[in-house]
């Protein structure tokens, strides 16, 4: 009996995250899905991917990158949910005022819901924000929404 093709599946790296904790450098969280080449090269779902970054944030719901990431998945075409992905990045800018790309994808989410005033003062603070980082491309872009706006 003889095979042409042997289906092994293959490890891919989605997410890894580490931080410094008492000058000492931790892994986070490392997680990998598995790909089966004869259905495409990157089988990953929308379900899976949001099933994989809801159990990273269970285990560390402090970080920002996860809540963001989550809203992402919530924007997505398949399942475009403008008020959960509004949620989702509320509490990412809870854990870091800072965290500058949730303010462009939050007044995105406030547009097409049609609250363009609520849009508008979100950009507003977030090239404040932008400003307070020194961070101009920031500026730039969140300045270039706002303009679009009006």
């Amino acid at each position: 009996m003889m095979y042409d093709f042997v289906y092994r599946p293959i490890p891919i790296c989605v997410y890894w995250r580490t931080f410094a904790a008492n000058s000492s450098c931790c892994l986070l969280a490392l997680r990998a899905f598995a790909v089966n080449p004869r259905v495409s090269r990157y089988h990953v779902t929308m379900t899976n991917r949001l099933e994989q970054l809801q159990k990273l944030h269970a285990a560390g719901p402090t970080d920002p990158d996860v809540t963001y990431m989550i809203a992402m998945e919530h924007a997505k075409p398949p399942g475009n949910d403008p008020a959960t992905t509004i949620d989702w990045l509320n509490k990412t800018l809870d854990l870091d005022p800072n965290y500058l790309y949730a303010y462009f994808q939050k007044a995105k989410a406030l547009s097409e819901l049609g609250q363009t005033d609520a849009a508008k003062a979100t950009l507003q603070l977030g090239i404040q924000n932008a400003k307070n980082a020194s961070d101009p491309k920031a500026v730039s872009e969140l300045s270039e929404l706002h303009q679009s706006m009006e």
